[in-house]
C-alpha cells in the first residue's frame, strides 16, 4: 500500500506516491520498449545498440506523474524517447534523444496528452 501526499503546483493539485520507486533496466534486446504505467525510472543499457522507449499515455497517469529515463554504457549509441500516439513531449511528437553516459531526463505529465522535460 502506498502513501499519498498532495502537492500543489501553480493551480494544479495532484497526488504523489511516497516510498515507492519502480526501476526497470532495458537494453537493445528490449527495444522498442513500451513503458508500462508502473515504471518510475527506466535505466537504459546502450552497450548493445540504440534503444527506443515509448512513454505511456498521459491519460493513464495522474497529472504530476514523472518518469525518468537514464543512460549508461552508451558506446556511441543513443536512446530515443517517444511520446505515445496522440501525446507530445515539450509540444513535439518526439523523439527526444539521449546519447551520453549517465545522462537522464525527467518527463512530467502536466496536462492532457502533454509531457514536459523537467
Amino acid at each position: 500500500e502506498s502513501s499519498n501526499v498532495y502537492a500543489k503546483v501553480s493551480t494544479l493539485t495532484f497526488p504523489m506516491r511516497l516510498n515507492t520507486l519502480n526501476l526497470k533496466t532495458v537494453a537493445f534486446a528490449d527495444s522498442p520498449y513500451l513503458t508500462p504505467i508502473v515504471d518510475d525510472v527506466i535505466n537504459v543499457d546502450l552497450s548493445g545498440g540504440d534503444v527506443s522507449v515509448t512513454l505511456p499515455l498521459v491519460s493513464d497517469y495522474n497529472l504530476g506523474r514523472r518518469v525518468t529515463v537514464c543512460t549508461f554504457l552508451v558506446g556511441g549509441n543513443q536512446v530515443s524517447v517517444f511520446p505515445a500516439a496522440g501525446d507530445s513531449i515539450n509540444n513535439a511528437a518526439g523523439p527526444r534523444v539521449i546519447n551520453a553516459n549517465f545522462q537522464h531526463e525527467n518527463y512530467l505529465a502536466i496536462a492532457a496528452n502533454t509531457w514536459i522535460v523537467v
